[in-house]
């Protein structure tokens, strides 16, 4: 077996964030009879099914997803949409900005879960934004129902619901809101127009100019995406803002989002001088090590590409896809120990995860142990979905490594 496999491996794994420490598991979601119980998009589907009826079992679905597979960005933000539609009260004064509600530890905790999805790709697919929206509409309606005396609206009334939500795109008092509401309906011309009306009276600017980035993004202008993000970081930097409305407004999110930019656009420099500036930010920061460290490993520079994983390791040594990360890097450049022990630790921190012990079993080839790689490998192939584009190479390794 060659070791650069390992360099294929390090690629695929370096630009994820992963979870780290996890709450006590919920119960698994019951799936159709023939789904497999180990695919993270089984658990993902069957979270949008039950997002808009039962949002509390759909959080707990997406919760699945993302431990099946934790460097799925759209799994944590989706987990994070249903814990707010699973209580009316607190997204009704989130979006209006109470700050109780913002603060909560709910809230913050909900908010985490978005940290961690852009922590993996600033610029992940927001396919949840029309239910997060619709939720909160009907929120506001009903507070002013019960107000009233009225009937609060349930999850059947669609063509009512669909006609507050035109109301307020029309005639609402919130350009912020208004925008958010045609950008879950995919209607990114007009979003783009609201939120530049927005930012002209919006004491929070930055996270105004993150929402016209993203949606600039999506759509391929990169160039102006850049230009709303140099904005944001410098009016942050300008205000010197500590007192931030959630975690998408941290200076190392803006940063990390700038140079990926630039790395799509070739500018290797300016993305480098980018995830510096996050690390400047946030020495913790361990998604601009992995970056740095992915660009000094495709340049050559190997002693670089180590230090940065190593230094990724020191400051978040429970994040499991680090450990893995750093691991295919040492059995790249041909330290197989120590590269079990970050894998074996890897392994321990998400069980869940059939990565680790692929990865594992690549290794023990390496170092001809065999015995120790069917043994991994028979664990992958127990852990790994069905869909798994590995599943037939590790059958045919067993079949060849067979006594």
């Amino acid at each position: 077996m060659r070791r650069p496999f390992f360099l294929a491996a390090i690629v695929l794994i370096i630009a994820a964030a992963p979870l780290g420490a996890q709450d006590k598991p919920p119960r698994r979601p019951k799936l159709a009879e023939l789904a497999d119980t180990n695919d993270a998009k089984a658990y993902y589907d069957r979270g949008l099914e039950l997002l808009e009826r039962d949002p509390d079992q759909a959080g707990n679905a997406f919760y699945w997803a993302s431990r099946l597979n934790p460097g799925w960005a759209e799994a944590l933000y989706a987990r994070r949409v249903a814990g707010f539609m699973n209580n009316e009260h607190m997204i009704r004064r989130y979006v209006n900005g109470d700050w109780g509600a913002i603060s909560s530890r709910e809230a913050q905790r909900l908010d985490t879960l978005e940290y961690r999805a852009q922590m993996i790709n600033p610029f992940f697919i927001r396919d949840l934004e029309r239910p997060f929206f619709v939720s909160w509409v009907r929120a506001v309606v009903n507070e002013d129902q019960r107000r009233s005396g009225g009937r609060p609206l349930d999850v059947g009334d669609e063509a009512q619901l669909d006609y507050f939500i035109e109301g307020i795109i029309r005639t609402g008092t919130s350009f912020r809101a208004r925008a958010a509401l045609l950008a879950g309906q995919r209607r990114f011309e007009q979003a783009l127009d609201l939120y530049e009306r927005a930012l002209q009276d919006s004491r929070d600017k930055p996270s105004i100019r993150w929402e016209r980035a993203r949606i600039l993004y999506g759509m391929g202008v990169y160039d102006s995406a850049l230009v709303e993000l140099q904005a944001a970081v410098k009016e942050m930097r300008d205000r010197d803002t500590t007192r931030m409305r959630s975690w998408y407004r941290s200076k190392e999110l803006f940063e990390h989002a700038t140079g990926m930019i630039h790395e799509m656009r070739g500018n290797v420099d300016s993305a480098k001088a980018a995830y510096g500036r996050a690390l400047q930010e946030h020495l913790s920061y361990y998604p601009a090590h992995m970056r740095l460290g992915t660009l000094a490993l495709l340049s050559g520079d190997t002693a670089t590409a180590v230090s940065e994983l190593d230094l990724a390791v020191q400051v978040a040594p429970d994040e499991p896809l680090v450990r893995i990360t750093y691991g295919a890097l040492l059995a790249q450049i041909g330290k197989p120990d120590d590269a079990e022990t970050h894998l074996r630790r890897a392994a321990e921190l998400e069980p869940y995860f059939a990565m680790p012990q692929y990865l594992l079993g690549r290794l023990a080839e390496l170092k001809r142990n065999r015995e120790a790689a069917i043994a991994a490998y028979q664990v992958y192939l127990a852990k790994a979905s069905k869909r798994d584009g590995r599943r037939a190479e590790v059958t045919q390794r067993l079949a060849d490594l067979a006594p």
